[in-house]
């Protein structure tokens, strides 16, 4: 992706979080002072411990970024990845950020000045050229549709989820399935869209039992379906209860064709490419689209119609309870975790209804 790309990329996405034209503008102007104007998430510090977009400082904010990204499951080089972490920093109003007030700023000078002086911290002599940046990205960015346009692709999820491939099967691991971890189907379709950049996707496992209307359209071959499309499996039990499931990730037209998934399919086979059917397989009882624009209150079309989902990352676990990280990681004086078992609970928080 072109540097250009990526600023356009990290406009929307500050759009569609509600920021004003000269906010998104200002950290715009910031991002490219830090980056060298390339916005490159691999970004690093000539002769210095800075990193990414952001430019976190190795042995403190970086690592703390790396350390989130890996209970998320997610790449700490990737651009959606820094992005939400400094979305979660802003939140968690580091350095005295105030998020809603920033929001609504007017100025793209100002607002430069206020993320240097309560998000980078620079303390370099380079504000004029921060200011600079931020009223240029202002101009050239005016008239920039946001909304849907920001949100993830088809192309998307279907390159993420041939990331999975190859790794294990390993039941029960909810949200903190990674490609470290190993998961099971429902937790590698989970981790798909978190990649994506879907901070609460349903848990397929919980939020799709019952009966499913027919979907005029598509057929076990495909028909209608499209790449990055979830197909929901579901067996009927003794007690005629929808139950025994299984979900995966539609590819289209792929190894078998135009009837190609990705799932994870079971112990012995692993994360791999497979049948949309085969004899003996389970019925598909429905056909999930993701629709656009990820973030929190993301909704998922489900049949064509908007579906349920539900807060389920450990971030938004976090925040409803007010439990912060500085809480979490708090010692003793032996440097034992106080709250350890809280801890290890968020993280193997399983997606739900909260």
């Amino acid at each position: 992706m072109s540097s250009d790309g990526r600023k356009n990329k990290l406009y929307k996405w500050l759009r569609q979080d509600g920021f004003s034209h000269a906010a998104a503008s200002g950290i715009i102007g910031n991002f490219s002072v830090e980056t060298g104007d390339t916005y490159s998430p691999k970004s690093n510090q000539n002769n210095g411990p800075g990193r990414g977009i952001g430019q976190w400082s190795e042995g403190a904010r970086w690592d703390q970024l790396v350390a989130w990204a890996d209970r998320q499951g997610k790449d700490p080089e990737n651009l959606r990845t820094q992005y939400e972490f400094a979305m979660k920093e802003m939140r968690a109003g580091i350095f005295g950020f105030e998020l809603d007030k920033f929001k609504q700023m007017t100025n793209a000078r100002e607002a430069a000045d206020y993320f240097d002086s309560h998000f980078e911290r620079s303390w370099a002599q380079d504000d004029e050229e921060r200011r600079d940046r931020a009223r240029q990205a202002r101009k050239d960015l005016k008239g920039m549709p946001d909304g849907d346009n920001g949100g993830p692709t088809a192309a998307d999820i279907v390159r993420i989820a041939r990331k999975g491939l190859g790794v294990p099967y390993v039941p029960s691991l909810g949200s903190g399935a990674s490609p470290k971890t190993g998961w099971d189907c429902a937790s590698f379709v989970g981790w798909v869209l978190r990649q994506a950049g879907y901070k609460n996707p349903p848990t397929f496992s919980e939020n799709f039992i019952g009966e499913y209307p027919k979907v005029k359209g598509w057929n076990n071959k495909g028909r209608n379906m499209q790449p990055g499309d979830i197909i929901v499996y579901r067996r009927p039990g003794s007690d005629g209860v929808l139950s025994d499931g299984h979900v995966a990730i539609y590819v289209g037209k792929g190894k078998y064709g135009k009837e190609t998934i990705i799932e994870a399919a079971s112990p012995l086979k692993g994360t791999q490419y497979g049948r949309l059917m085969y004899p003996g397989s389970k019925p598909i009882v429905a056909v999930v689209r993701p629709a656009k624009n990820p973030g929190n209150g993301v909704s998922f079309k489900h049949n064509g119609a908007p579906g349920r989902y539900g807060e389920s990352s450990q971030e938004a676990m976090m925040e409803q309870y007010g439990i912060t990280e500085d809480f979490l990681n708090l010692k003793d004086s032996k440097g034992r975790l106080v709250n350890g078992e809280l801890k290890e609970l968020i993280e193997r928080a399983v997606d739900k209804d909260w």
